[in-house]
């Protein structure tokens, strides 16, 4: 929807930057007032725990999960766990729900590395910023994938569970070949020039 209907967000990158920062921050807090002993166990537990926080913001509450499967990756195909689990639902607004006025138009896959969980395959946390969001969101990439342990002799590259549970984003109407080529392309420079005879990937939770 154009900038009007949403007139303290004015452009994509302001919304994108200030959802994602959102996101993160009720994250954060959420953490911070659960005695470690009532942490999430399972996705399932996780899911529901995110779905439960919720700020208000200008008259509208959102979760976590709002935020980042209905506004933010709302264009984007559902990450895995929905289709592994029976007992989740992917979260949806309705048709007339107002706060539909603040999802991203744009089909972004990069924007989930800008998610940040207590979870050691988890993208870095960082405050994004309107004039720079999507190469922030590119650095973070780069950095989330160059933790991944590499194979020089079969030219292997264990990849975060991220690229695993948004598969469909980044693989989706990619041959192998491109998805390696993208993969590659997403490394810091210096990095990348490890990886000139990078011929197979894999996902781990590490």
């Amino acid at each position: 929807m154009k900038g009007e209907n949403r007139p303290w967000l004015k452009s994509e990158e302001e919304l994108l930057s200030f959802f994602l920062n959102l996101h993160n921050f009720i994250v954060l807090f959420g953490l911070c007032k659960t005695p470690p002993a009532k942490f999430p166990k399972s996705h399932k537990d996780w899911f529901k725990y995110l779905g439960e926080l919720t700020m208000n913001v200008g008259g509208f509450f959102f979760s976590p999960v709002e935020i980042q499967h209905c506004l933010l990756r709302a264009s984007l195909s559902p990450p895995k766990i929905f289709a592994a689990s029976k007992d989740l639902a992917y979260p949806q607004f309705a048709p007339d729900d107002s706060r539909l006025q603040f999802r991203l138009s744009r089909k972004e896959p990069l924007v989930n590395f800008g998610f940040s969980y207590p979870f050691k395959s988890s993208p870095q946390l960082k405050v994004y910023r309107e004039e720079s969001v999507y190469e922030e969101l590119r650095k973070t990439a780069g950095m989330c994938l160059a933790g991944g342990k590499l194979e020089k002799s079969k030219g292997q590259l264990q990849l975060p569970g991220v690229m695993e549970m948004y598969e469909e984003d980044f693989a989706k109407e990619k041959t192998k070949e491109e998805f390696i080529l993208f993969v590659r392309d997403l490394l810091p420079s210096e990095v990348a020039e490890k990886y000139k005879r990078l011929f197979e990937v894999w996902y781990v939770f590490y």
